[in-house]
């Protein structure tokens, strides 16, 4: 097993978590993958999450860009939106709505433990 060391901040060690999203066959570029915790976080760690690329694919990062997510049990959604008309409204979806909740989307529970971990690819259906 090959974790990350723990920070200074006393941060868990992470794990690089990679892999890709589509809709249909056609890449979700710009969607963003999330991970929720399956057991609570006491420590109110920030969700790792992922930027999907122009290839469909995408790298966790929990405290940046691309670097892990700490060991775990894990329900994933996916958010993919069109950009905001104005101010703070949400763009519209790009996607069904249950990709967005983690208790209705459908996507697997991922476990993360060791490092790394290549996911099978996230198939998203239009409706």
């Amino acid at each position: 097993m090959s974790l990350a060391s723990c920070s200074k901040d006393n941060r868990p060690p992470l794990v690089r978590v990679e892999g890709q999203v589509f809709l249909e066959e056609r890449p979700a570029h710009k969607a963003v993958v999330w991970f929720h915790p399956v057991e609570p976080d006491e420590l109110g760690r920030p969700h790792p999450r992922g930027v999907v690329d122009q290839h469909g694919s995408f790298v966790m990062g929990t405290y940046q860009t691309g670097d892990g997510a700490p060991a775990g049990r894990y329900r994933v959604t996916v958010y993919w939106r069109t950009l905001a008309k104005s101010g703070d409204e949400a763009g519209d979806s790009l996607i069904p709505y249950r990709y967005m909740d983690p208790a209705q989307s459908g996507l697997p529970e991922i476990e993360v433990d060791q490092d790394p971990i290549t996911l099978p690819a996230f198939r998203l259906k239009a409706r």
